[in-house]
């Protein structure tokens, strides 16, 4: 099992034969795109886990107070950063304790798998400053901050936000000329530039998923999907929902999800481009977060990666409540610009000043309201198991993790695993299930597979599937019978080895917040499965 993770930020390598492996195992769903790739190269995070293993490895407390450790480390650096900006100032502490309280930022500090962007954004913004302080004549922080960059990029791609910051820097606070501030940029550029080339040749990045956009293989898709996401980062930086609200709510919620984070970029526009255009501090800041937003497009919009955006926008956020209790000269004479800011600013700051401290802690925990998975679902599937032989067939389940887990569990706690494990579909998708034979189940996906975002992870909806495409299993064989308009899979044909009333087959369907066994009908019966959900818990 160990070859398909080859590394803690690993899924899948983009080799056809090893995808199929990973079906085989039932590690993957059988739509799996047969090149999909999501693979990253972060050896140095990786290496935090492996001092967790090697000094604690039976203690998550400890794993966790690890994540603290470098979450204290990312506000120190990021104080750094305002310093060096806005000098020592009211501003520059304000900034700094807004940024340590952004709920954005909980998750990555709660979950131990997503601490790699902890080490990542340490060391860009620790880069950050030492390209400032040598802007500033110091020729050791010119040295060390290219080493530092690096160091960043080995933790995590999220580094790259530091150069869009470094890049801000340069077209508006540095007043060096144009072929010296070139080159205290060139180190860092030519860094990304090698970076990425290894990164490619050793064959990390990621192709194929709907959740993860690599703009290197699939600048198009990032392109197009640049207009979705970037509305939505906005509104979870400054504002509330969270970007991920989007993908939470009901289906038909979601416009109104994304009208609002429309309308919420562009009042957020209305009301910083005075100050950006009256004051180059507060230009650095602007451009620094728009120029590293499109960064954290490469995934599914959420908080997590809102960390260097964060930055310049807790900046700018300091600026404006200073500058309005100062009634600085470039504030606008216009009645509607303090129609528009002054309610703005009040919401801005009452949501990061007084209620993200309550939320970060909430985002901390947040990976805990899905404990059932660990605590009812998979210990439930796995009492489904009694013989080495028993092969598991589960016919809906909410997401990926309550499936995929089951060996992984089944092997720490020494239980029975199933010989084999299939997914016949995941997300929230009812099902028509119809017995064709006594061996055979067609099963109609009620509105399509991969109509949910999250259920993307594997394949993307961009990629369609035909009538006929054919996935061949050890015992079990998957043919598409119909597709949606946009070719995602609609009904299938499943067909078993033996009949389905062989002993050693063990059916699963999920019965609200947990599995259930399932019973196949009778030749020519149909049974129909809701829409299966994950309940979330506090």
């Amino acid at each position: 099992m160990a070859r398909s993770y080859v590394s803690p930020y690993a899924i899948a390598n983009g080799d056809p034969a090893q995808n199929h492996w990973l079906v085989e195992q039932g590690l993957a769903p059988w739509w799996t795109y047969d090149r999909l790739l999501l693979s990253f190269f972060r050896p140095v995070s990786a290496l935090t886990h492996h001092v967790d293993y090697a000094l604690f490895p039976d203690s998550p407390v400890l794993m966790h107070a690890h994540s603290l450790l470098w979450f204290f480390a990312v506000v120190y650096a990021a104080t750094l950063v305002y310093r060096g900006v806005l000098g020592t100032t009211v501003a520059a502490g304000f900034a700094a304790f807004l940024y340590a309280v952004d709920h954005n930022h909980g998750l990555p500090v709660g979950w131990i798998a997503n601490r790699n962007a902890l080490p990542a954004i340490f060391f860009g913004l620790l880069s950050l400053r030492a390209y400032q302080a040598g802007r500033g004549g110091s020729r050791g922080a010119a040295l060390a901050g290219p080493f530092l960059f690096l160091l960043g990029l080995l933790a995590g791609e999220v580094t790259l936000g530091a150069l869009a910051y470094m890049v801000a820097y340069a077209f508006t606070l540095d007043e060096e000329k144009p072929a010296s501030r070139a080159t205290a940029l060139a180190p860092y550029l030519v860094t990304v530039v090698v970076w990425r080339l290894v990164y490619n040749a050793l064959g990390y990045g990621a192709r194929g998923s709907g959740l993860y956009l690599d703009p290197v293989h699939e600048p198009v898709a990032f392109a197009a999907a640049l207009v979705r996401r970037i509305p939505l980062l906005t509104l979870g930086q400054m504002g509330l929902p969270p970007a991920e609200a989007y993908y939470f709510v009901a289906e038909g919620l979601r416009p109104l999800v994304y009208g609002a984070a429309v309308l919420g970029t562009i009042v957020t526009v209305v009301v910083v481009w005075p100050l950006a255009r009256a004051d180059r501090v507060a230009r650095f800041w602007t451009f620094g977060a728009l120029l590293s937003l499109p960064l954290a497009c490469t995934a599914y919009p959420h908080g997590r990666l809102l960390f260097f955006v964060g930055l310049g926008a807790m900046a700018l956020v300091a600026i404006l409540v200073r500058d309005a209790f100062a009634r600085a000269a470039w504030l606008p004479l216009q009645p509607l610009w303090h129609v528009v800011a002054q309610p703005y600013l009040a919401a801005t700051m009452g949501l990061h000043a007084f209620l993200s401290p309550f939320l970060l802690s909430l985002n901390v925990c947040s990976v805990a309201t899905t404990s059932g998975i660990a605590t009812r679902a998979v210990p439930d599937a796995m009492r489904a198991v009694t013989s080495p032989e028993d092969e598991l067939f589960v016919l809906n389940a909410p997401e990926y993790f309550s499936v995929n887990l089951i060996p992984f569990f089944a092997r720490l706690e020494h239980r029975t695993e199933p010989k084999r494990l299939r997914m016949l579909s995941i997300g929230p998708v009812p099902l028509e299930v119809h017995r064709k034979a006594p061996n055979v189940l067609d099963v109609h996906f009620v509105g399509g597979l991969l109509a949910d975002p999250l259920s993307q992870l594997y394949r993307s909806a961009r990629l369609p599937m035909n009538v006929g495409d054919t996935v061949k299993l050890e015992g079990f064989t998957v043919e598409v019978t119909a597709v949606t308009e946009d070719g995602r899979p609609e009904r299938a044909s499943f067909t078993f080895a033996e009949p389905l009333e062989n002993p050693r087959y063990r059916f699963l369907s999920w019965a609200g917040e947990t599995y259930a066994r399932f019973t196949p009908p009778p030749i020519g019966g149909t049974v129909t499965l809701s829409a299966a959900h994950m309940p979330f818990e506090v």
